[in-house]
């Protein structure tokens, strides 16, 4: 019974104090700047609450070609409960200029909470060509429909006589 008293106990304390935690939703992208066809990485998270009715922007100029992965992290440091959960994209820049990407909206506990607007300015590089089309299955060796051919060994038996 006492046991039963300390696990609800310990369970209203950390609720408390994530009900007390202040609630932060943010895009964080990895550049200002990057080139045609090139990727970059956009992760938008939130502290002190759980994604709930997560909107994702739109990515006008960009297309997405990795993600959603989640994570999510709860710690304790000092007694004092801090939780976490992010959403990550790879998004490829398919359109050159200065790209808006609008913000992303989260509700939690009836509130919406918006990310800032982020600028990310595309430009033209010579080195960079056009990503090539997405491979098939069937261009893997490991999904091959006939089986792999053979070399054949053109090497002449010789036969020799003893006498």
């Amino acid at each position: 019974m006492k046991q039963l008293i300390v696990i609800l106990a310990s369970f209203l304390l950390s609720t408390c104090l994530l009900a007390q935690q202040e609630v932060k939703f943010k895009a964080v992208v990895g550049g200002d700047k990057v080139s045609l066809y090139e990727t970059i990485d956009i992760r938008f998270q939130i502290e002190g609450a759980k994604f709930n009715e997560f909107k994702l922007p739109d990515f006008e100029g960009f297309e997405i070609v990795g993600g959603p992965n989640q994570s999510t992290s709860i710690q304790y440091v000092n007694g004092k409960m801090s939780q976490q959960a992010a959403y990550s994209y790879k998004l490829r820049a398919i359109k050159e200029g200065t790209l808006v990407i609008s913000p992303a909206t989260v509700i939690v506990d009836g509130n919406i909470l918006e990310t800032e607007q982020l600028e990310i300015e595309v430009v033209k590089d010579g080195n960079i060509k056009p990503p090539p089309p997405p491979a098939s299955r069937f261009d893997s060796p490991f999904f091959r429909t006939e089986p792999p051919t053979r070399k054949k060994n053109n090497k002449k038996k010789r036969s020799t006589i003893t006498i």
